[in-house]
Formats: C-alpha cells, structure tokens, sequence
C-alpha cells in the first residue's frame, strides 16, 4: 500500500510539474505576441484610427480652430452665427466669447495667450477690405488700416509682425508693431507684384519670410534679425518654393526636376538636412516639442504625419479613404492626451495618434 501511495504521489507531482511547464509555456507566448504588437505599433508606418466628430451644435460651421494649451479650450469661428467660442474639451462645454457681426471673414489669428485676436474680412465682388483687433477679455475692438495683409504674433504675443500694401509707391513692406500699435518698425521693402507672403516667428527675436510674386513659382526666402535688421537669403542653390520654421530648423518645399514638389528639413541657414517621401502642405503645420506634425494633401482628401525634428524620422498618423475624403482645412494639437483636432469640411474632428 504504501508503495502504491508513494506512486500516486508521484504522478500527482509529475502532472503537476506537466501543468506548470505548460502554463509558463503559454505565459511566454503571451509575452511574445505582446512585445510583437508593440512593436509592430510602432514601427508600422500607419495608426488606423477614425476619426470622431465632436458636436459643436446641429449644423454648426466652424472655421479657424485655435488651441489653449493652459485651459484645455478650443477657441473657434462659429462661421453662420459670426461669433468666437470655444469649446472646453473636459467639460465638453461650449461658451460664446465674441460677438463679432462681421461676414466674408477670411483669417482669424489669435494671440498665443489668448488676449487679442486678429480679424479680417474680404468682399471678393465688391472689392471691400476690412481689419479689426479685439481684446477678447473686454471685447475692446480696434479697426486697423485697410492695407494690413498677413500677419504673425511673436511666441510672447508682445509683437505682430505683418505685410502692408503701400498703394502711393505701389510696393509691399513689411513692418513690426505692437498690439497697440504704437510701436511700429518698418524691416523691409518687399517689392512689386507680391501677391501674398508667408510669414513665421523662428523665436521672439528672429522672423522667417517669403513673399509670394504674381508670376513666378520660385521665390527667395529670408530670416532677418529684428533688431539688428540683418537679413539672411536662405534660399542657397536650391529651389526653395516654400519654407517654415520650427526653432532652428524647418521645412522647406522644393520644385523638384520633375515639376513635383518635395518636402525637405533645412537648418535656419537654408542647408538640407533630409528629404522627406511627403507632400507636405507647409501652411498646415504644427510644432509640439521635438515633434512637427504635418498635413499633406491628395485626391482623397490627405493625410497627416509627425516628424522628428532631431532625428528626422517621419511617421503617418492618418489616411483619408476615398469613401471619407476627410480634408484637413486647419488642426491642431493636444500633446499631453496625444489627440489631433482638425476641421474638414467646417466640422471639427478629434483623432488619438501613438
């Protein structure tokens, strides 16, 4: 008897060994199929995620999105009822905070800190233009000259930087001023037949511009000191179409041999760093640390991706379908909760991203 018992403990341990190798077994597959999926995430150059609609009100228009970083508020256009809200993304609740009565608006540039916005208006068939700064917090509002164009804020909000259209000597300048436009600073003559210009803060001190001619695709580009006015071509050799800046480095569009455009990041003096496989579309782009994301336009509406500025890898976060056609008209970005909000097609959308 005690032989047989000793057995049948025996064969109890063994099964009980079978049952543990097993488990461990099933334990390792477990964390190789996760460590896997992790780094399949991570190296697959697509995160398929939907995007979400966020319901700002049936029928809402929205244009011009803005994010405050410090509240967690979305500040907007509602485009029909001519009003600036915003909408708070806890609280998922929307607060009107300008009243503005104006139609045609074509721009709204809010101040980095949220204190002063820039309104413009244009009439295309009757030719009439309008500008106004508003003090959101006491809805003070100032019309400024008719012949103030594109415009920037400094990072500290202390600065605007802008084109003015000088009709008596019939050529462009670009100026500096503060919000009260009391100091105001003329940088440069921009010249004749300047259709437009594309204008950025490198830093509080140091601005990035090119000015967009009637005729010609390929344009010089500049950084130029504001104070000491010294002004930098960084054009180089190459065939710079468009560029913008993040710090010390940027993106800039290049016209390729083929009549294709390609995107490349430069340093602040104009030197290529790399080229990109991307079409980007240099007027949607936003920095968040180290991290600029893109839009790059296509026939079904585009795409979105984020770049390394310090190592220059570029990954995509989004692809709209043909059945979608999602067409990223302005973003922006929540770094803390990884979230993009876009506006398409006068809708606002949220997309998480890894």
């Amino acid at each position: 008897m005690a032989f047989l018992e000793q057995i049948k403990i025996a064969e109890a341990k063994n099964e009980r060994k079978q049952m543990t190798k097993g488990c461990l077994y099933l334990l390792l597959i477990w964390i190789v199929l996760a460590v896997f999926i992790i780094v399949f995430r991570w190296c697959s150059p697509m995160v398929s995620k939907k995007p979400i609609n966020i319901n700002l009100g049936e029928n809402e228009k929205v244009g011009f999105i803005s994010l405050n970083t410090d509240s967690n508020e979305i500040y907007y256009l509602s485009i029909d009822q001519s009003k600036i809200k915003k909408y708070s993304i806890k609280q998922k609740r929307i607060d009107d905070v300008l009243d503005l009565n104006l139609d045609n608006i074509v721009r709204v540039n809010f101040s980095p800190d949220f204190s002063k916005v820039i309104i413009q208006k244009f009439d295309p068939y009757q030719g009439i233009r309008a500008n106004f700064l508003y003090t959101l917090s006491t809805q003070e509002k100032k019309e400024l000259s008719n012949n103030f164009r594109e415009n920037a804020w400094s990072p500290d909000s202390s600065k605007i930087a802008y084109r003015y259209r000088d009709w008596d000597r019939n050529i462009d300048e670009l100026f500096l001023a503060s919000p009260d436009a009391i100091n105001i600073k003329k940088i440069t003559d921009l010249g004749s037949g300047v259709e437009g210009i594309e204008l950025d803060w490198i830093n509080n001190e140091k601005i990035s511009y090119y000015a967009i001619p009637a005729e010609e695709n390929i344009v010089p580009a500049f950084v130029t000191d504001i104070n000491s006015l010294t002004e930098n071509n960084i054009t180089k050799d190459g065939k710079y179409t468009g560029v913008k800046f993040f710090g010390e480095k940027g993106l800039a569009t290049i016209l390729a041999t083929d009549q294709k455009s390609e995107t490349a990041v430069i340093d602040s003096s104009g030197n290529l760093i790399k080229k990109l496989d991307i079409n980007a579309d240099l007027t949607k782009t936003i920095i968040s640390g180290n991290i600029l994301f893109v839009a790059a336009p296509d026939s079904n509406g585009g795409s979105l991706y984020q770049i390394n500025i310090d190592s220059v890898q570029s990954k995509q976060l989004f692809k709209s379908s043909a059945k979608d056609k999602f067409s990223i008209t302005n973003f922006v970005v929540d770094p803390q909760n990884k979230i993009v909000y876009f506006l398409s097609n006068a809708k606002l959308f949220k997309l998480k991203y890894e």
